[in-house]
């Protein structure tokens, strides 16, 4: 299977300079394109161009969704690079939560013990639960890891799988559904979607998107 089957996002996050990042997989069209908060940067990093993030609450690369950008009832695989300035806290790196925080289509999280997971949610629940649904590596700060979640099943029945440095670390099964709102609603890199808090600390780039 090629890489670019089923690829709906490619944000290579390598601009290195301005408030606007742009879909490689040209899914988002021109006035779609995601943007830069006041707050984070396009800068050069030891691995290329990344976003940065400063953990405040405004840190993030965020643009609201094409109408058409579905994964509620989708396989899904998600990933990106990321490296820590700080650790032992709660971080979103990809996400599409509501501002209310209940419901998400896919949630790629660093939890506050140190692990990276993926989860989505509906209605406030948490499916999987992101601490038994996290990978076994304990995360470092100053250290690049590849982070890759996978949603794979159907409807009621779904499989959740982790990936951290090419190395499945851990597969959980559930039942709860991910949730789209009839709006649409944002999608950001950084931070848990819409939802206020939680930001990233650290860098950021090559977010990916695909609907297998």
């Amino acid at each position: 299977m090629d890489i670019e089957d089923g690829l709906i996002a490619y944000f290579k996050l390598n601009e290195q300079s301005g408030k606007k990042v742009y879909d490689s997989a040209n899914f988002f069209n021109a006035s779609d394109e995601m943007l830069v908060s006041s707050t984070a940067t396009l800068k050069m990093t030891d691995r290329g161009g990344a976003a940065y993030f400063n953990a405040l609450t405004t840190d993030k690369v965020g643009k609201k969704k094409p109408s058409n950008f579905d994964l509620e009832t989708s396989q899904m695989t998600i990933s990106c690079w990321v490296k820590f300035d700080s650790v032992s806290n709660y971080r979103y790196l990809f996400c599409d939560y509501s501002s209310d925080g209940l419901n998400a289509q896919f949630a790629l999280q660093h939890t506050n013990t140190n692990r990276l997971t993926f989860f989505w949610a509906r209605s406030g629940t948490q499916s999987p639960n992101p601490f038994t649904a996290a990978g076994t590596t304990a995360t470092a700060k100053d250290v690049w890891y590849h982070c890759v979640g996978v949603r794979e099943g159907a409807t009621g029945n779904w499989t959740s799988k982790i990936y951290v440095n090419g190395i499945l670390e851990k597969s959980t099964v559930t039942t709860g559904n991910p949730a789209r709102r009839n709006t649409t609603p944002g999608m950001s890199i950084g931070a848990p979607g819409e939802y206020a808090g939680l930001n990233m600390a650290g860098s950021i780039q090559r977010a990916m998107i695909w609907n297998r």
